[in-house]
């Protein structure tokens, strides 16, 4: 039986280090885990399908992007200062191009005032650029999560927070 969102252990986590580079059925496979655990613990919202989808888009991020196919995953639901919590990290090693560049867009979503109004701006340009650059954004508009990111030694590390809804106990 789960425990309940007043108990300190309410949670479950998933975290792995995978060759992940080019392995698009690593990403699949890891969704439904982390779909399963969103099932088992969390309420059957928008919420909890935009989670999955979050971590879905992060997943894609690092089979597209970790230049030495080794890079590391962490999904985890918890309790955080007394309120239940996802946590979503990862860290891969990407060409310097591509960390100045996921630089400079982690900033312009990070900071922005309205995630939404930025992804809509961002849809609507998107035929305009290679690569859409909805991914990322997609986490802080339609998942609500705030991100947080730091280069090390020509590694991306991408950490997503943000509040989920336990699923009720039965009474």
């Amino acid at each position: 039986m789960a425990t309940t969102p007043s108990d300190a252990a309410w949670g479950a986590s998933l975290s792995f280090v995978a060759g992940f580079a080019g392995r698009v059925r690593l990403v699949s496979s890891s969704r439904q885990l982390i779909a399963e655990l969103c099932s088992a613990y969390l309420e059957p919202t928008d919420q909890s399908a935009a989670l999955v989808m979050a971590a879905q888009e992060l997943l894609e991020n690092l089979a597209k992007y970790s230049v030495d196919g080794d890079a590391s995953f962490e999904f985890s639901l918890a309790m955080h200062e007394g309120a239940p919590r996802v946590r979503i990290r990862t860290c891969n090693a990407a060409s310097a191009e591509h960390l100045a560049q996921a630089a400079e867009l982690l900033d312009s979503i990070a900071s922005s005032a309205e995630p939404v109004a930025l992804y809509d701006d961002w849809v609507a340009s998107s035929g305009e650029r290679e690569g859409s650059r909805l991914g990322l954004i997609r986490l802080r508009a339609e998942a609500c999560l705030s991100l947080a990111h730091t280069i090390e030694a020509g590694r991306l590390h991408i950490e997503a927070v943000g509040p989920v809804e336990p699923k009720r106990s039965a009474s």
